[in-house]
């Protein structure tokens, strides 16, 4: 276990949140809310451990699968713990437990909430509520740009050879009790190579015309 690597890594993940949270802060200085005063010190403080603890890069920096999921994992626990307590210093949200669920369904995409006039936030703790969920989305469209074009690679080169209906029955076959994912999946790969066919022959065509 990298220990080390974990540090690094989770310094950097708290010096891209406290650099975020400036976005925020300029809302809070156009509206003119006192509340940006909790979100800069925790944008300054976040900054500085995050900077502090990755100013030194490991030098064993090679991530194996169990390596990579258990820095996703803190990564994630981190993010979230960072992010809620600018809504407990403003008192918008003053109990951690609220704050920190708010703030992890915003970065896994979740969307639940515990607020029932979300409105009320001042317009700095909207703009971050609204940006943690931006970010959790960004999240997933990584994933699905890491994964989907791999799998599009191998379906076009069995359509090619006649066996995309084979490779379709298997997949289906090995994710038997995850048919909706297999869906989603598939409807992904299948539009990722529609868009990327179209692409390649308009290229074509304008380099021709050109």
């Amino acid at each position: 276990m990298n220990i080390r690597m974990y540090i690094y890594i989770l310094g950097k993940v708290l010096l891209i949140e406290g650099a975020l949270m400036v976005l925020p802060i300029i809302c809070g200085l156009f509206y003119g809310e006192n509340q940006i005063i909790y979100y800069i010190a925790c944008a300054v403080i976040y900054m500085a451990i995050g900077y502090l603890i990755s100013m030194k890069k490991p030098k064993n920096m090679i991530v194996f699968i169990k390596d990579g999921c258990i820095a996703t994992a803190l990564s994630w626990v981190v993010l979230s713990i960072a992010g809620c307590i600018p809504f407990m210093l403003t008192k918008e949200i003053p109990s951690f437990t609220d704050a920190m669920f708010e703030t992890a369904s915003g970065f896994s995409t979740t969307g639940a909430s515990i607020l029932t006039d979300v409105e009320a936030l001042s317009h700095v703790s909207l703009f971050w509520r609204s940006l943690t969920h931006w970010i959790g989305g960004m999240g997933v469209l990584v994933f699905l740009l890491a994964i989907v074009p791999v799998a599009a690679v191998i379906f076009a080169i069995a359509r090619g050879f006649g066996y995309n209906k084979y490779i379709e029955a298997w997949f289906r076959s090995t994710l038997a009790s995850h048919q909706q994912i297999v869906d989603v999946l598939l409807g992904f790969v299948n539009s990722y190579l529609v868009h990327t066919q179209s692409g390649v022959v308009f290229g074509i065509g304008l380099v021709f015309m050109l």
